[in-house]
């Protein structure tokens, strides 16, 4: 299975101030997301006599999958417009499913965890 998604989400979030350098972020979001996905099944069956029969199944598909977010965050002013940041959120997404009528794949996305780091600059 070949699975492509690509994913917008929107929300809101909080920021509290720790200290002068010091703020920790508080974030939700609401996402959708676009997949298309193709897959191929090959099987083999070898029955009693030893005839052999071979079946493939195959299909494509487009879906669009809900879902969202909550994440926290920790920012460390280096200066005045820099600052470095670390994060964590957890992500939820609907499962995405494709079938050729008799054959079905699918792709369990469902929660996982994202770490994340970088580099904010303030204009």
């Amino acid at each position: 299975m070949d699975v492509h998604l690509v994913g917008l989400g929107f929300g809101p979030y909080l920021e509290v101030p720790l200290s002068e350098k010091w703020l920790v972020r508080l974030e939700g979001e609401l996402g959708l997301g676009i997949l298309h996905g193709d897959f191929e099944v090959n099987s083999t069956t070898r029955g009693p006599s030893g005839s052999v029969a071979v079946s493939t199944a195959s299909a494509r598909g487009s879906d669009a999958v809900f879902g969202g977010a909550i994440g926290l965050a920790a920012d460390y002013g280096v200066s005045e417009k820099v600052s470095v940041y670390g994060g964590i959120r957890y992500q939820y997404f609907q499962d995405f499913k494709i079938s050729d009528g008799a054959t079905e794949a699918s792709l369990e996305i469902g929660g996982n965890i994202a770490f994340s780091s970088g580099l904010v600059y303030r204009f």
